[in-house]
């Protein structure tokens, strides 16, 4: 599988591996990789050779791989990590600016409007075959839908103060 993401160097790269991921967030964020040893507390030469992904031999510790997307802003690759695992990733809105009754409003209308396409395309899975343009339409829009719908659920998750507490990936877990 393969996600091709857009750049702040305004090229596409194609991360199909956890190298060149590691690869786009180092050489293609606005933070310098010096910064970003910095904030991951590693050396500059660390950072350089593991966004080689050339180099085999060099794995990149999983630990500082959310610092390192936070750091650098490229929630996007957030997105193409949860693709490589087979799934959807999307960022959680802070709840003190969205208006919760138009972010119910939007969650209602994504799922009447992916209500229509389920329907739509209930002949066709019954028939046993799919146009890729309805697969296409169902695979985004349901993406959306999937998004939007935790989203909401987050909302009122804090709204009613049972939010979950973040998880601290500093911190060793003790026996």
């Amino acid at each position: 599988m393969s996600a091709a993401v857009l750049c702040r160097c305004a090229q596409r790269c194609d991360v199909v591996t956890l190298a060149e991921l590691v690869q786009c967030a180092v050489h293609h964020s606005e933070q310098p990789p010096k910064a970003i040893a910095e904030a991951l507390g590693v050396r500059a030469g660390y950072l350089h050779d593991a966004a080689n992904p050339d180099r085999d031999e060099l794995q990149f510790q999983l630990r500082h791989l959310v610092t390192l997307i936070r750091f650098t802003g490229r929630v996007d690759l957030a997105s193409v990590l949860a693709e490589m695992l087979g799934g959807v990733f999307f960022q959680l809105p802070d709840i003190a600016a969205v208006p919760s009754a138009a972010l119910a409003q939007e969650t209602a209308r994504l799922a009447s409007e992916f209500a229509d396409i389920t329907s739509e395309a209930a002949p066709a899975l019954a028939a046993g075959s799919v146009s890729p343009m309805v697969a296409a339409r169902i695979y985004h829009e349901g993406r959306e839908l999937i998004a939007q719908t935790a989203r909401f659920m987050h909302l009122t998750d804090t709204l009613a103060g049972i939010a979950p507490a973040p998880v601290r990936l500093d911190q060793r877990r003790r026996a």
